[in-house]
């Protein structure tokens, strides 16, 4: 009939072989031919695969981890008496200011102790609001139009200016 039909060939199994042609095809790996050592096979098997889904992506939350107390947390803040972590890398990916601070010729560059960095003229919630956005470049939906401005003007400070556009 000149028709491609499927034959149920049950739980069989291709024999071992080497030379075949393999091929992942609409969820399916293909195999034809080959050769078992005595001779040149010409058959065909076909392996349904079951759809495979990546696991959720645990990259927000792990970026988030660095504001912890960790052994990768090894930059130190103290805004209004309260002592915040950060990631020296991470910070100096996202903001120029944080890669002067941290690998430029500044004391805090050479710092190897996390004493706590002493950030002044910026309120705690809107400094862990600019440590957020620099390690999700998210920012939480509902923040008043004061706390924006105080937001931006602590980015721009800090360089990092995407807070100004991005969202």
């Amino acid at each position: 009939t000149y028709e491609w039909r499927l034959i149920d060939g049950g739980r069989l199994l291709p024999s071992g072989r080497s030379s075949m042609v393999g091929v992942i095809f609409k969820n399916n790996f293909v195999v034809f031919g080959g050769y078992d050592g005595r001779e040149v096979l010409s058959d065909f098997y076909r392996f349904p695969l079951d759809p495979l889904s990546p696991p959720p992506s645990t990259l927000l939350t792990n970026l988030l981890s660095l504001q912890a107390p960790t052994p990768l947390s090894d930059a130190v803040f103290i805004v209004e008496g309260r002592i915040m972590h950060s990631s020296r890398a991470l910070l100096a990916c996202r903001s120029d200011h944080f890669r002067a601070l941290f690998f430029g010729g500044l004391k805090e560059a050479n710092d190897r102790e996390n004493k706590p960095i002493p950030i002044e003229g910026i309120r705690h919630e809107v400094f862990a609001a600019l440590l957020d956005y620099l390690h999700t470049d998210c920012l939480p939906a509902g923040l008043s139009w004061p706390f924006l401005v105080e937001l931006m003007v602590a980015a721009e400070r800090r360089c990092a200016c995407s807070i100004l556009y991005n969202e």
